[in-house]
């Protein structure tokens, strides 16, 4: 999904004189669930246990890896997309790259490049989205 990232666990760790699983234990509170991983790379989600990744840092990734799974699986894109995501309208790059400085420059000969430069900018400027964020689009 564009635009959504999964913020990631946020692991605290201890070290144990009992060698349990490797003698390393990292647990991480969630919406889903505590997760826990071992020392020998074992983790579990709240209900299920899968078994050694080799390492503490793979149980970790193996579980973070299907945290963002459960998450992003319940999401689904938002009908009511913003003005930029609507039809007709494409995400572009605030500052020109040098390709589209040179399409410009090729669609008006002898235009100076710092000149279509500014030109873009102005018209990202007027944009719904800038508009919108900067107040000027509302109604008075």
């Amino acid at each position: 999904m564009s635009g959504v990232r999964v913020k990631g666990l946020e692991w605290s760790e201890t070290t144990t004189d009992i060698d349990l699983r490797g003698g390393a234990y990292a647990d991480a509170p969630s919406i889903l669930g505590t997760y826990m991983v071992w020392g020998d790379g074992t983790w579990r989600n709240g209900m299920t246990i899968v078994q050694g990744k080799s390492t503490l840092a793979d149980g970790k990734a193996a579980a973070q890896a299907e945290y963002e799974q459960r998450i992003l699986s319940a999401l689904t894109p938002d009908p009511a997309a913003s003005a930029d995501e609507a039809e007709g309208f494409v995400l572009v790059p605030k500052e020109p790259t040098p390709e589209m400085v040179a399409a410009g420059y090729r669609a008006q000969p002898g235009a100076i490049n710092s000149a279509l430069s500014d030109a873009y900018r102005a018209m990202i400027a007027v944009t719904p989205s800038a508009l919108a964020s900067s107040g000027e689009g509302e109604q008075q």
